[in-house]
């Protein structure tokens, strides 16, 4: 049949006439739409054979098997290629590639080569036998190096370690979510603890598991939440072993995180307050967030300068797993439950026990720590130099200054403010010539609303009008301004 002609002739008596044709094969084609794909594409597969169109009236298909592929695990269904139309000889089909439950089910880093026999090949003389031909396409399965994560670096001994690997080569069913297999280690406490990571959504290739401490510690037979303290200081390795990178080999992925503890930072709602005034306490520590699934207290001592004693509150979380919690106080004009007694001029104070505080690791040991308001509106310079005067040192009369003699400068200062104050007041002499001659302090209380006396000294070595500097700042270390400047002249003579 190979070159061989069909005639067709057609007679009638009016004339005829004839048609001829050759039987000719075709040598047919395999190919893939791409060379290298990852768990959950499709791969397009399509072979060109113009011998498989039998029936030019229909579509018909090739069937491939798992005899025809090499490098899989398996089919998950027979591979069948249809003809694209009816009389085309070109039979194409898309397949599901992934580790398990695919049409393809293959590892990753795998060359998949699909072989096509054409049994009919071009190059077949007239006459001679057929001899099959294998033609052969192939593809990659991708390989991917995995990622590890944290969401942070540190946390409270009461937190939720979020751990996080994306390793699309895990993601070995594309139909449902899958599951990595992760492990942690415990500083200072042996063998390594399993834990299934699974994948967020079908098909993602990444993977989650919410690490709680308390899990830690019943993991290594610890009891919650007696043994928290078991965890501050500590480093936590977490790791996850990779089958395949992307080299196809098998690695290891580890990090580490810290289990600490910090300081709690109090704050309030006002600057100042007024007596009647609620306040409110905001304390944020993330070590008293020992549960994070629920809204969790903390006790606060409320007290005053007027009311030592004072009273007690509890401080609610404000969401779980927030580590805020907040309360509030009235600011009372008599002592009661769930109130302080204060007066314009003292100060509220809050004390919090922390259980565990910044050097909790070092120490071992909970800490108390202190925050303050004022009650009544402060005012920013509460110390009022009101004069200076020039006088006797022994008798504190008012005198001329001489020349080699020694002059008592005495100011008179007042405290306007609310609240009792501890400052110091400087002092500077000039001379007539413009050259400070003189630089003396005194470090002072005065109650708020009273006044008093500072005295400094001087011996005049010159006549003249000298100027007289008084400074009043909160301490030499902090040269902060509690009052005005007060300036005055002293006039020496002979």
């Amino acid at each position: 049949m190979i070159n061989g002609i069909i005639n067709v002739s057609y007679v009638k008596d009016y004339g005829s006439s004839w048609a001829s044709a050759t039987f000719k094969p075709t040598t047919a084609s395999i190919t893939v739409n791409v060379t290298t794909v990852k768990y959950g594409d499709y791969i397009l597969i399509r072979i060109v054979d113009p011998d498989k169109n039998l029936d030019s009236d229909k579509a018909e298909k090739i069937v491939l098997t798992s005899d025809d592929f090499s490098g899989i695990d398996s089919l998950g269904k027979t591979i069948e290629l249809k003809e694209t139309d009816k009389n085309t000889g070109v039979f194409e089909g898309e397949f599901l590639v992934a580790g398990v439950q695919a049409d393809i089910n293959v590892k990753p880093a795998k060359t998949v080569e699909i072989t096509y026999v054409d049994k009919t090949p071009a190059y077949i003389a007239p006459g001679a036998t057929w001899e099959d031909l294998e033609l052969t396409t192939s593809f990659k399965v991708a390989s991917f190096t995995g990622k590890l994560s944290t969401d942070k670096t540190e946390y409270g001994p009461g937190s939720v370690i979020v751990i996080t690997v994306v390793d699309p080569d895990a993601n070995v069913n594309v139909k449902s979510k899958d599951k990595a297999s992760i492990s942690y280690v415990l500083e200072g406490y042996v063998g390594a603890k399993t834990k299934d990571a699974e994948e967020t959504d079908v098909d993602t290739g990444v993977f989650q598991y919410k690490l709680k401490t308390s899990e830690i510690l019943l993991d290594y037979g610890l009891k919650f939440p007696d043994d928290l303290k078991e965890l501050v200081g500590k480093r936590i390795s977490i790791v996850y072993r990779d089958s395949y990178d992307e080299a196809g080999k098998a690695v290891t992925l580890s990090t580490v995180i810290s289990i600490i503890s910090v300081d709690p930072v109090i704050s309030f709602d006002k600057t100042y307050y007024n007596v009647g005034d609620t306040a409110k306490i905001t304390v944020k520590d993330m070590d008293a967030n020992t549960d994070p699934d629920s809204y969790q207290t903390i006790t606060l001592r409320i007290h005053s300068d007027s009311d030592p004693v004072g009273t007690t509150i509890v401080a609610t979380e404000t969401d779980k797993d927030s580590g805020i919690f907040e309360g509030t106080v009235l600011i009372s004009e008599s002592p009661s439950a769930g109130r302080v007694f204060a007066k314009p001029g003292d100060k509220i104070y809050v004390e919090y026990k922390d259980e565990f505080p910044a050097d909790y690791g070092v120490t071992g040991k909970p800490k108390t720590f202190t925050a303050s308001v004022p009650v009544g509106v402060p005012v920013e310079k509460p110390i009022t130099p009101k004069k200076a005067e020039f006088v006797d040192p022994k008798t504190g009369a008012v005198v001329v200054p001489k020349v080699g003699s020694m002059v008592g400068i005495s100011v008179e200062l007042s405290n306007v403010g609310i609240a009792d104050q501890v400052f110091t007041a400087i002092l500077v002499i000039t001379d007539p010539e413009g050259v400070v001659v003189k630089v003396d302090s005194i470090s002072i209380p005065l109650a708020a609303g009273k006044s008093g006396t500072v005295t400094f000294s001087y011996i005049p070595k010159l006549a003249g009008d000298y100027t007289v500097e008084v400074y009043v700042v909160k301490s030499l270390a902090d040269w902060t301004p509690l009052g005005d400047m007060l300036t005055k002249v002293m006039s020496v003579v002979s």
